[in-house]
């Protein structure tokens, strides 16, 4: 392995654990604590009233959703730069399949911005019951694509696992992991998709899996970070050692 790749592999891994450990950080404030406490999942009037009163918060959470959007692609991008030298194909699905991800996010995200508009200038147009109803369609359509986008990214997290079993240059409890997370991301989510009417089970199965699932990404990211690129050269001659 020659030095100039292993620059580009070690930017690579910096920019995609930096990248993966900053989304953390901002999902856990955008998505764990703005849309949860801003959201009642079954109260549109509380819903309606608290983005009323909260708006400031809301713009958070919308341009938070913003920054995750970009970093995703920014992720996709890096981490087929990390992983094409152990398989090329492989790590272009792979993104790929990130980039799709990305892509309906970035179309759930679409329904934050209308909620604002409703609440700023439509409720004189529509009335008020009509304008909670149009609030919470936008918040549901949201999560639900949202949701059943993540089936495609466990997908993609799944065939990350394999190329990390693939690469020589990746610890293979990484393979495991990212395997173990990606299967419960897309498990999870489409048992959600599909069978809705087990919601109450399903919150109970992502208690248990959130573990894994956290393990896997985070834990991937922040091996990124420290050791992702570092590769040694090997030196076979006295002439290449003086040389380097």
């Amino acid at each position: 392995m020659n030095y100039s790749r292993n620059i580009s592999q070690r930017r690579s891994a910096l920019i995609a654990g930096i990248s993966l450990l900053l989304m953390a950080v901002i999902a856990g404030l955008t998505y764990g604590y703005l849309h949860g406490n801003l959201v009642a999942a079954v109260d549109a009037q509380t819903t309606f009233e608290n983005l009323k009163t909260s708006k400031g918060l809301f713009y958070t959470e919308i341009f938070g959703w913003t920054v995750i959007f970009l970093l995703d692609a920014l992720v996709a991008w890096s981490l087929y730069h990390f992983f094409k030298i152990a398989n090329k194909g492989l790590a272009f699905i792979s993104s790929s399949l990130r980039v799709i991800y990305t892509a309906f996010l970035g179309i759930a995200i679409y329904n934050l911005p209308q909620v604002m508009t409703i609440i700023n200038g439509q409720l004189g147009q529509i009335g008020m019951n009509n304008g909670m109803d149009e609030v919470m369609h936008h918040i549901n359509s949201f999560e639900d694509i949202w949701s059943k986008s993540l089936i495609l990214f466990g997908f993609h997290l799944t065939l990350l696992g394999f190329l990390a079993f693939k690469a020589d240059y990746v610890p293979k409890i990484w393979g495991v992991l990212l395997v173990i997370a990606g299967f419960s991301y897309s498990y999870l989510h489409g048992m959600y998709a599909f069978f809705p009417q087990i919601k109450e089970h399903l919150i109970v199965i992502e208690s248990i899996l959130i573990l894994p699932m956290m393990v896997g990404e985070i834990g991937f990211a922040f091996w990124l970070v420290v050791k992702g690129g570092k590769q040694k050269q090997k030196v076979t001659s006295i002439a290449e050692a003086y040389i380097s």
